[in-house]
């Protein structure tokens, strides 16, 4: 991924939504970006294909739409009782439009919990009919990149990021 906000080079594990919920399969539009409706690892070199690919046959969301993810972002990372220091962030990168962040605080104790609330925020964010993430552990943050989409028209790429100090001593630990 490209940009300042976004990591690169980050080692591979790709998951995208389970087969065996109908409702969660990609419209005819996004099937055109070949990703396969199970868990899978790849690299992270193929989910960057499947995004862009994504942004090929895609829009990204228009400014109303991305305006209401963006508010249902802010809502969900903001609730995380986990989390200090919630924000949202545009990017000018198609790749990574949005970066959702929260600083990790001391009532978290693995990074197994760290996971789950990864996983509980983007749930509450995914457009229904598509869906397709990257998650990594780094010694900075843990990251769960993501493609999702509804229609043509309502595409967004980003980012869900959690950081600080108290998360880089827990992936320390846990080494």
């Amino acid at each position: 991924m490209e940009g300042p906000n976004c990591a690169t080079n980050v080692p591979p594990l790709y998951e995208t939504n389970d087969d065996r919920d109908p409702i969660r399969q990609p419209p005819v539009a996004f099937k055109k970006v070949g990703i396969q409706n199970s868990m899978s690892e790849y690299t992270m070199t193929m989910f960057d294909e499947a995004v862009r690919q994504a942004l090929a046959t895609n829009s990204l969301s228009g400014a109303d739409d991305l305006l209401g993810f963006k508010m249902d972002a802010d809502a969900a990372i903001a609730e995380e009782e986990g989390l200090d220091d919630t924000s949202v962030e545009e990017t000018s990168n198609q790749t990574c439009f949005l970066i959702i962040r929260g600083t990790l605080n001391k009532t978290i104790g693995t990074l197994e919990q760290v996971k789950q609330i990864l996983w509980r925020v983007w749930q509450r964010l995914a457009y229904q009919e598509f869906e397709a993430t990257s998650l990594h552990f780094d010694s900075d943050a843990a990251r769960l990149f993501f493609v999702t989409g509804a229609e043509p028209q309502l595409c967004v790429t980003g980012e869900i990021r959690v950081e600080g100090p108290h998360y880089e001593r827990l992936h320390r630990k846990d080494r």
